[in-house]
């Protein structure tokens, strides 16, 4: 679960804080949170209908998961089978560009 203050940052574990006050950090903590409680409404607003997540082989699931639907059925999935939770750990976000450092665990 994001813990998100009145100031607008995010902090994970009382660690480092995440600034929300851009959308786009917004839209990816949102779309953590709905792969940690494996929400389907949550995921299907934060993911682009032809978006696809590419795994590090050779991790189990090592093809690529495409589409809106498809990943969010993934990570509702994986969500129920390790009781996952992610964490956005920090963020920097410069122009129509967010790069973020994230944890997850199970």
């Amino acid at each position: 679960m994001q813990l998100l203050a009145e100031d607008g940052t995010y902090t994970a574990d009382d660690d480092w804080p995440v600034d929300l006050h851009d959308d786009q950090t917004r839209l990816i903590c949102r779309y953590y949170d709905g792969c940690t409680a494996g929400d389907l409404d949550v995921l299907r607003e934060a993911l682009h209908e032809d978006g696809i997540h590419y795994f590090l082989a050779p991790n189990p699931g090592s093809a690529p998961v495409r589409g809106r639907e498809h990943l969010a059925r993934y990570w509702r999935k994986v969500a129920g089978m390790i009781a996952a939770r992610w964490v956005v750990d920090a963020a920097l976000t410069m122009g129509e560009q967010t790069v973020v450092e994230w944890t997850m665990f199970w």
